[in-house]
């Protein structure tokens, strides 16, 4: 689990199922969250890369925007598995939305 601050859990490491050498870690930030692709060793953990997943409400010229940032030390490299994970979010996204509209 991670840092509890004011009750709530503020970071979730996880490791994936899928055969990769990194884990992922997600942090709340303003507007979404932080996705980062994480190893783990000697009792540090090193973020190599990171996505900042952000979503804007609508406007009255446009609907919700969903914008993927990546950043970090290999920030110009795709982590494993990145197209699967965001291909997934943005569906989870879109689903989210329709169900709003209900």
């Amino acid at each position: 689990m991670g840092k509890k601050e004011n009750g709530n859990v503020t970071s979730c490491i996880t490791k994936s199922v899928v055969k990769h050498e990194n884990s992922t870690k997600v942090d709340k930030i303003p507007n979404g969250a932080r996705l980062g692709f994480i190893t783990i060793g000697d009792g540090e953990t090193e973020v190599l890369v990171y996505i900042d997943c952000l979503v804007f409400p609508a406007t009255s010229d446009s609907g919700p925007t969903f914008r993927a940032i990546r950043n970090g030390p290999l920030k110009d490299k795709p982590p494993p598995g990145e197209p699967r994970i965001m291909r997934s979010l943005l569906q989870a996204l879109q689903k989210s939305v329709e169900i709003a509209t209900i």
